[in-house]
């Protein structure tokens, strides 16, 4: 059985709670596989007016042979409600996470959403 757990407006805390202490054993698209089999898939969101797209960026060559120990964010992106989670080894960028969107009203959505599957 495949377990399963949906995050809606996905933050910096949720990245730590999943990636922190793991390895990324693959990245493909906009699914991580973590070195215990579980996988996040990085889902844009779209309500009402409001929508938020996620890319992994600036990839690191070496990024599977590293543990993650830190998740950082900045607000430095191309939309004004758009975020950046830095996730690192050490100090050493291993990938980004790039949010983008618009909140619009700010009733809706204001992040992307993460589907967990797997893992142990």
């Amino acid at each position: 059985m495949i377990r399963e757990k949906f995050i809606y407006d996905a933050d910096e805390d949720n990245f730590k709670e999943l990636l922190l202490g793991r390895r990324v054993a693959s990245i493909e698209g906009e699914i991580l596989t973590l070195d215990n089999g579980t996988q996040i898939e990085l889902e844009d969101a779209q309500d009402c007016c409001a929508w938020f797209e996620g890319e992994v960026r600036n990839v690191a060559i070496n990024y599977s042979e590293n543990i993650i120990t830190d998740i950082s964010r900045s607000d430095e992106t191309a939309t004004d409600d758009g975020f950046i989670v830095h996730v690192l080894s050490q100090s050493e960028v291993l990938f980004d996470i790039a949010i983008e969107g618009d909140a619009s009203s700010g009733y809706y959505c204001h992040s992307i959403n993460l589907l967990v599957k797997g893992g142990k």
